[in-house]
């Protein structure tokens, strides 16, 4: 996986100060998202997203829809057992 350039993680950092802002200011969010070559969304979460996907090297998966529940993994041999046999 290739790590972001630093001037890239500045970028990155410029984006997260602004997410972070009590309020932050959608025009500035905006240019700073397309400074770091960042999508623009209204969505908070899907924008933090967004820069986590980004920093990390992970494309984007399958996005949850509002009401759907999260999937978990489950062990491959179903639940463990505890030890009074339950």
């Amino acid at each position: 996986m290739k790590e972001p350039e630093p001037r890239s993680l500045k970028r990155f950092a410029a984006v997260v100060d602004e997410l972070t802002r009590a309020k932050p200011e959608e025009s500035r969010l905006r240019s700073r998202m397309q400074e770091a070559g960042l999508r623009y969304c209204s969505d908070p979460v899907a924008r933090l997203e967004r820069v986590l996907d980004a920093l990390s090297g992970a494309p984007s998966g399958p996005k949850m829809t509002a009401g759907e529940p999260a999937k978990t993994k489950q062990p491959v041999n179903g639940p463990k057992e505890t030890s009074d046999g339950v």
